[in-house]
């Protein structure tokens, strides 16, 4: 009776004391969790300090956010304003200026640039993406390491898909939305013992709300439906990925001169295969890959068109029609080797970039035979890097790249090359990180070849000289993660639109931005991330937001997901040219979503987007008057998701 007392008793006291502890230190066993979660996450495998500055969008937050396309996230990069031009593509803006040269907007998913030589950027048609199969996605704003790719200072974004070690399984996802929208996508991923594979496919359509111009009573369509397929393969030594991304589109408000269109499409489909081969214990890398693509695009608007001939003149047209397809061939040999206290990249990469002109028809006439200019682009690089570790806490890291590109005699050729190098203190609290690089950007096809277009091309244009440089510093706690930074951008020999003929401006752009981020985790339930910059240069116009924001909230509540965003763009004015004033007023762009985890495998979504339909607008300036439209309508999507 006694011992059964004592035993009793010992127990209470065990228990009483391990309930006493898990209550006092509950915090602290949070804060644990919400580390392991954060170190686990993959994309503490991916990033690299000495690769740039950057932004992490975790699967966490992708999924918390409800980001199905790329769209989602594109609006919330600090010192930058997401719009959309005149034909319907996704651009952006960094704070003050206007849409900046698309070369310097470089997408990557996994190990592959999405190229484009005919319109400078993948971003054209790319930006529309689905991101249902992305596990985490990382930003680098001021340029990355040059092992990457030829990647310049302005923004680099880097897509990395589901990992099948991860989510060995499958995966089906329906959603619904305001004007009939719908989506519908899955993934299937195997691990085996010797091989994994993933397979994700999409198909998306967008209604959006038709905008009625001041010219015109006639509704102006911007729908747009996608389809999205993507194949990966793995093994011990080698990656072997497929994929294919197309875009049906309406193009807005077109390339007419009164933007009164009546009938504009756009027809854009892009495939790549990429294999990526291991030898010498992982230390070289062979990676081959193939791009083709073909953009079909029409114009129809009976207040004209206006083209500009080869010879300089110009002709008024109704009708606008051009179809034309590209490749890209690469091939890519890196060597990676440590020497003392160095760990150094080496290599060498060829290009090999083709436009192939199908058909160009205006009124009727096929007019392809006039096109003149470099269709072919070839680029050989030698690229070099050194993580230099000085001490436990030091780093010096240096880039190198050597490029030469042979336009097949359609055009001058020429020599480039980009340097970046920079510092960083880490001493686990506090990251400390410097870096300048100079860089380049190359005039693309629709700049430099001439045919009867709305812009007239310049074949004598000269590359971009990009010079940039960032300090940071990021602190770190259990609870909180915080960064400044302070970022300087210019550009010598811009590739500009000037009166719709491309030039080399003689001007010099000076950008300066200051930026600061603070997030707070309460737990592992409850996060708070705030974000503001404040951005200027030295040019007399102000074209887009220069202060800008977002606050997010990322809350858990039992099964429930609840996030809370709200984008913020100050207003901004100018005169165009014709001396008509511009007036955005600045923007709060309210998003909220609800996720409902209803089982394990079952869960249930709703998301609101642009609530308070005061999302910041894209002025579009016309002969007489400035029409104003946001990116984002107000929208309403929900669905289902079921994991087996």
């Amino acid at each position: 009776m006694n011992f059964n007392l004592s035993m009793h008793s010992a127990l209470f006291f065990i228990v009483s004391s391990v309930c006493s502890y898990a209550q006092d230190h509950s915090e602290n066993l949070d804060n644990l969790l919400s580390q392991y979660r954060s170190e686990s996450d993959l994309s503490a495998q991916t990033k690299k300090e000495s690769a740039g500055s950057f932004i992490i969008f975790t699967r966490e937050h992708l999924e918390k956010m409800q980001a199905y396309n790329l769209r989602d996230i594109l609006k919330t990069i600090p010192w930058f304003t997401m719009q959309e031009t005149p034909t319907g593509q996704v651009s952006l803006a960094m704070a003050k200026a206007s849409t900046f040269n698309s070369q310097f907007l470089k997408l990557y998913i996994n190990d592959h640039e999405l190229g484009s030589i005919g319109f400078g950027s993948a971003m054209k048609m790319w930006g529309f993406l689905d991101i249902s199969d992305i596990d985490h996605i990382e930003i680098y704003q001021v340029g990355s390491s040059v092992i990457a790719g030829d990647e310049p200072p302005g923004l680099v974004i880097r897509l990395y898909t589901k990992d099948p070690s991860r989510d060995d399984g499958g995966a089906v996802q329906v959603m619904g939305g305001s004007r009939g929208s719908n989506e519908l996508n899955a993934y299937y991923a195997h691990k085996g013992e010797k091989y994994s594979s993933f397979f994700y496919a999409d198909t998306h359509t967008e209604n959006r709300e038709s905008y009625i111009s001041n010219r015109s009573a006639i509704g102006v369509g911007r729908d747009f439906k996608t389809s999205n397929f993507f194949a990966s393969l793995k093994g011990d030594d080698f990656t072997v990925e497929a994929a294919q991304f197309s875009l049906d589109q309406d193009r807005f408000l077109g390339i007419g001169r009164l933007h009164t269109p009546d009938d504009n499409s756009a027809d854009l489909v892009h495939r790549y295969i990429v294999g990526t081969k291991y030898f010498q214990d992982k230390t070289l890398k062979l990676k081959i890959s193939y791009d083709n693509s073909n953009h079909r695009q029409s114009e129809s608007d009976p207040n004209g068109i206006t083209l500009f001939n080869a010879d300089g003149t110009t002709t008024t047209v109704t009708d606008w029609y051009f179809d034309k397809s590209e490749s890209i061939s690469e091939a890519v040999l890196d060597k990676q080797f440590t020497l003392n206290d160095h760990d150094i990249h080496v290599g060498v990469q060829s290009k090999f970039r083709k436009v192939i002109p199908n058909s160009l028809i205006t009124d009727g006439s096929e007019r392809v035979n006039e096109i003149t200019g470099p269709t072919k682009w070839n680029s050989y690089s030698l690229f070099f890097s050194d993580d230099y570790t000085i001490n436990e806490n030091n780093l010096l890291f240096t880039n190198i790249r050597l490029d030469h590109y042979d336009r097949n005699g359609g055009a001058n050729d020429f020599n480039e090359y980009a340097i970046r190098a920079g510092h960083i203190y880490n001493n686990g609290e506090w990251i400390w990180k410097t870096s300048a690089v100079r860089t380049y950007g190359y005039p693309a096809f629709m700049q430099t070849a001439y045919f009867p277009f709305n812009s007239k091309s310049n074949i004598d244009l000269k590359p971009e000289e990009r010079i940039a440089a960032v300090t940071e510093v990021s602190h770190k706690t259990d609870t909180t993660n915080s960064n400044v930074r302070l970022v300087y951008n210019t550009a010598i020999n811009g590739i500009a639109l000037q009166n719709n003929v491309y030039i080399n401006s003689t001007s010099k752009p000076e950008f300066y931005i200051l930026y600061g981020s603070h997030e707070i985790h309460f737990g592992q339930d409850h996060t708070i991330s705030l974000s503001v910059y404040y951005g200027d240069n030295n040019m007399p116009l102000t074209q887009s937001s220069k202060i800008g924001g977002y606050l997010q909230l990322f809350d858990t509540f039992g099964r429930f997901d609840v996030y809370n965003e709200l984008l913020y763009r100050s207003s901004y004015h100018y005169l165009t040219p014709a001396n008509i004033s511009v007036n955005v007023q600045e923007g709060y762009d309210y998003t909220a979503g609800v996720t409902y985890h209803a089982t394990q495998d079952l869960s249930l979504f709703i998301k609101g987007e642009n609530l308070l339909n005061k999302a910041i607008k894209t002025p579009y300036p016309m002969p007489t008057y400035i029409d104003y439209v946001a990116p984002f309508d107000r929208t309403v999507r929900m669905g289902l998701k079921y994991v087996f």
